[in-house]
């Protein structure tokens, strides 16, 4: 049977690790690649804290700036913030403007798969980020803890009214 989900690595070691120090060994892991560490920042800063590829990054920043560049209205939201590198460059991108930052996540690993999901129920449970390692690569890159609202939970419970609306 083929299967649509990406290989995992140390998919059977994380089993025995909890779940709350798998954050901080991916970080671990990151930061011992220092052959792909980039120099520029704030790419340096988020490097440890997200898996998102380099031109991705580059690709938010950009669009970061130009919201401020041209004073679009409104705030910032990342729905699954994992360990906060993309959050982060966003609010990098936009600290002219100080736009609230909105940051969902369970914190807890993905939700159970269902039947629209395909094979991942694999996934359940794992890829779970921290809200402390947020706060560190936010402090990292000087980012005003007055713009970040944390969002801890399940987005149904968090949009239940528009969800339950269409």
């Amino acid at each position: 049977m083929a299967t649509d989900t990406p290989a995992q690595n140390f998919r059977l070691l994380r089993k025995f690790i909890p779940s709350s120090l798998q954050p901080y060994l991916r970080g671990l892991r990151k930061r011992l690649q220092t052959s792909e560490r980039p120099t520029q920042e704030p790419f340096r800063t988020v490097f440890p804290y997200t898996q998102v590829h380099r031109f991705r990054q580059e690709n938010l920043l950009r669009i970061a700036r130009e919201i401020d560049d041209r004073a679009i209205p409104g705030a910032i939201v990342e729905c699954g913030v994992l360990d906060g590198g993309t959050a982060a460059i966003m609010a990098f991108g936009t600290k002219r403007s100080d736009r609230p930052l909105h940051l969902f996540d369970s914190w807890e690993g993905l939700p159970a798969a269902t039947e629209k999901d395909g094979d991942a129920e694999m996934w359940a449970g794992d890829v779970v980020g921290s809200p402390r390692r947020v706060a560190a690569v936010l402090r990292a890159l000087q980012i005003s803890f007055s713009r970040v609202n944390f969002h801890k939970g399940w987005l149904t419970r968090h949009f239940q009214k528009q969800i339950s609306t269409r």
